[in-house]
């Protein structure tokens, strides 16, 4: 299994498919599977990331607003 790195890459540059009714990642534009998830596990993981996402955006501006970066 890869890192959450290779997922977010997966996702961001499209380097994904659906086969056999399941979702299936790729490491880059060869299209070598790395992982096949159930749609399901492929919820669960997306929404994993978005949540980190979230938080690292509140930290942001929080520290915007506390004046961090000038």
């Amino acid at each position: 299994m890869k890192t959450n790195f290779n997922f977010r890459n997966s996702l961001a540059h499209g380097t994904w498919a659906i086969e056999n009714k399941q979702v299936v990642l790729f490491d880059d534009a060869k299209l070598i599977p790395y992982e096949k998830l159930d749609l399901d596990k492929f919820i669960i993981k997306t929404k994993s990331q978005n949540i980190i996402f979230v938080c690292l955006a509140n930290l942001l501006v929080a520290k915007k607003k506390a004046n961090f970066f000038i």
